[in-house]
C-alpha cells in the first residue's frame, strides 16, 4: 500500500491523538480494514488533516461494501472535499451519499446527510437547492438548532427576510427548551457567525 500525502514529503503537522494511533496499528495489522480506515479519516479531519483523510477514505471506497456503507462514506469524503474547497465535488459527493443510503439508515442519519448536502450547496451558491437540502434535513429527523440556523441564513441570503425570521425563532425555540444545545457551544457561535453565500443566479 502506498504512503498517505504526509508520509510523501508534504509537510503535515505532527498527530499524536491516541485514537489515531490505536487506528493507525490496526491497520498495520489490516490494511483493508475499511471501518478502521473511516474512523481514522474521521480523526485525521477533526484534527485538521483533510488531505490525509482524504487519502484514506478514497482507499475504503476501493472496497466492496455494503450501499448503506458506501453511502456513509461518501458522506464522510464530502465532509472532506468542503474541507478542502470543492463544494461541487462535495455536493455530487453527499447526493451519492443519500441515494445510497435510501431507507437503509436511521432517519436522523439521513437527516444529517441532507444537511451535508445543503453545507455544500450553499457552499457552492445554489442557495435555492440548498434551502430545499435543509427542509429535507428536517423533515427527516425533525427541527434541529444547527440545521434551522443554516436555513435560516440561507433564506436570508436569498432575500427571504421573512421566512429566515420564522426559521430562527425556531431555531431560538429549540435552543431555549435544551440546555445542552450545540448554540451554545463556540463551534456553533462561529457557525451563525460564518456568512452565506449570496445565491449566483
Amino acid at each position: 500500500m502506498p504512503d498517505p500525502p504526509s508520509a510523501r514529503g508534504t509537510p503535515s503537522p505532527a498527530i499524536s491523538a491516541p485514537e489515531i494511533v490505536a487506528f493507525k496499528s490496526a491497520l498495520a495489522c489490516n490494511p483493508d480494514d475499511g471501518d478502521a480506515q473511516v474512523l481514522l479519516a474521521s480523526s485525521l479531519l477533526a484534527t485538521g488533516e483533510p488531505r490525509q483523510a482524504r487519502w484514506w477514505l478514497e482507499k475504503t471506497l476501493e472496497l466492496d461494501r455494503p450501499a448503506a456503507h458506501e453511502g456513509l462514506v461518501r458522506g464522510t469524503y464530502a465532509d472532506v472535499l468542503l474541507e478542502l474547497g470543492r463544494a461541487e465535488d462535495a455536493v455530487e459527493q453527499s447526493q451519492r451519499a443519500i441515494d445510497l443510503m435510501g431507507k437503509n439508515v436511521p432517519p436522523d442519519v439521513l437527516g444529517q446527510a441532507h444537511r451535508r448536502s445543503g453545507d455544500a450547496l450553499a457552499r457552492a451558491g445554489r442557495l435555492d437547492d440548498a434551502v430545499q437540502a435543509y427542509q429535507a434535513a428536517i423533515d427527516c429527523a425533525g427541527p434541529d438548532v444547527v440545521v434551522c440556523n443554516a436555513l435560516g441564513l440561507t433564506q436570508l441570503a436569498l432575500g427571504r427576510a421573512e421566512a429566515a425570521l420564522d426559521t430562527f425563532r425556531t431555531a431560538i425555540g429549540l435552543a431555549s427548551d435544551s440546555p445542552d444545545s450545540p448554540s451554545t457551544s463556540p463551534a456553533f457561535s462561529a457557525h451563525c457567525a460564518t456568512p452565506t453565500p449570496r445565491s449566483t443566479s
